[in-house]
């Protein structure tokens, strides 16, 4: 029996919770994971089964057994690539904060794709309450 992520499992709840068809939820799984479903029975088990708490506590335990290794490579990425470009920044009298902020929307933008990390981008500046905060911070990193 195949063993399907925490996430995926997530991802049918709340798709459930917001009266998608099962149907349709058999298309978007795969669409959005890349690989086969569940059959639609094994996901109403999941339905009868499982609550968003228990599958958050599960999710956690999932997270700290990846922990280690995300660290590790956490660490390597950080001392090979962001480090030297915020000394050459530096170097060349430009803000290190920007240039590493680049170069952190940039691992975002390669793990989502260019127009998935725009529209996000733009989604995110147009929900009002995040517009009105991140201008708040702004005026604070200016001054």
């Amino acid at each position: 029996m195949k063993k399907f992520e925490t996430q995926m499992k997530l991802y049918v709840l709340d798709s459930r919770k917001a009266r998608v068809e099962w149907k349709t939820i058999v298309y978007n799984f795969k669409q959005k994971f890349g690989i086969d479903p569940p059959s639609i029975r094994a996901m109403q088990k999941w339905e009868a089964l499982l609550d968003r708490t228990v599958l958050t506590a599960e999710l956690m335990k999932d997270l700290n057994k990846k922990l280690p290794q995300i660290e590790k490579d956490s660490q390597l990425e950080i001392a090979q690539n962001l480090i030297p470009i915020l000394w050459k920044a530096q170097e060349e009298g430009q803000n290190s904060s920007d240039r590493g902020w680049i170069w952190f929307f940039g691992i975002i933008e390669g793990q989502l794709g260019k127009d998935r990390f725009k529209r996000l981008i733009n989604e995110y500046f147009s929900e009002p309450e995040k517009s009105s905060s991140t201008e708040t911070k702004e005026a604070k990193n200016d001054e």
